[in-house]
């Protein structure tokens, strides 16, 4: 009697080990395009920031939204625009392909990289690729100019320092990038600079 309950208890503790696991998967995991979550990334660059801090050197951040995709909702529905999620999804994450480099869902249609030990010229190599994968992917929008899926992607070199102390002031300079690329007619690259964004396609 003992024993069998020895055994019980031993499975019970398994069962709840491995439910936690499953709980701590989900959270950090975003179910439909497979990349971290929003928690997930904030917990990630926290790390990558401390340790470029320790290390003086510089990350790269590029914020990238799916151009009219509401519009592509409303055209296709929003299974097929979960398709275009995925597929979207998949080249950002083939084209930030270092070990250390990161990708997550920021929300919706917005996507968000991190490429530590890396300046901005290498983010807008990185950038290019996607987009010029984007191109090869030919995903068919009829609601959108360029008749196919397109993004616009903002980007911000950050230093981390006393002066420079803060994350989010940096995810704000790559998400005013992504503004200024939208702004000024989507389908293409911004860097942020102090003074100002400016395109680079």
């Amino acid at each position: 009697m003992l024993l069998r309950e020895s055994n019980r208890r031993e499975t019970l503790e398994l069962a709840l080990r491995q439910t936690a696991q499953k709980l701590s998967i989900a959270a950090t995991t975003d179910s439909l395009t497979g990349l971290s979550t929003r928690r997930a990334f904030d917990e990630m660059i926290d790390r990558e920031w401390r340790q470029a801090y320790r290390e003086k050197r510089s990350l790269s951040i590029l914020m990238i939204d799916i151009d009219h995709f509401k519009a592509y909702n409303d055209l296709y529905g929003h299974q097929q625009g979960d398709r275009a999620l995925q597929t979207v999804a998949t080249i950002i994450r083939r084209e930030a392909a270092r070990p250390r480099d990161f990708v997550g869902r920021y929300g919706g249609e917005e996507f968000e990289v991190v490429l530590p030990d890396a300046s901005a010229i290498e983010a807008m190599v990185v950038a290019g690729r996607i987009r010029l994968a984007l191109v090869d992917a030919n995903l068919k929008h009829e609601g959108s100019p360029q008749e196919r899926i397109t993004v616009s992607i903002g980007i911000y070199e950050a230093f981390p320092n006393e002066m420079q102390s803060d994350i989010g002031s940096a995810t704000r300079c790559a998400d005013i990038a992504l503004y200024w690329a939208k702004k000024n007619g989507r389908d293409q690259t911004c860097v942020y600079c102090p003074q100002m964004s400016y395109s680079v396609d």
